[in-house]
């Protein structure tokens, strides 16, 4: 199964990128979700695998509401994503910001 959903990952960027003829730009929101779903690390681990073969054609944001997760993912030597990805702080929307 982890060699198919890899192969499955390799060929849907290989056809966004063949398509676009142009460097497309991933935004995966949520990510850190991955951090502990059943089966989330063989997800990351082709989402990693894809996402450097294909390095040249992409580029990729990943999104979260939580940090602490997020930096999981991140930051474990085990991780899939492990130093995969460089880590910028935003400020919390205040009330203000909402009731716009």
């Amino acid at each position: 199964m982890r060699s198919e959903g890899r192969r499955g990952c390799d060929w849907l960027l290989k056809t966004l990128v063949k398509n676009a003829q142009r460097p497309i730009l991933l935004v995966f929101d949520e990510i850190q979700e991955l951090a502990t779903a059943s089966g989330g690390d063989n997800i990351v681990s082709a989402l990693r695998s894809a996402i450097t073969k294909n390095r040249n054609a992409v580029r990729v944001a990943f999104t979260g509401s939580s940090q602490e997760q997020l930096m999981a993912l991140f930051s474990r030597s085990r991780a899939a994503l492990y130093e995969g990805a460089s880590t910028l702080a935003f400020p919390h929307l205040d009330a203000d910001f909402i009731q716009f």
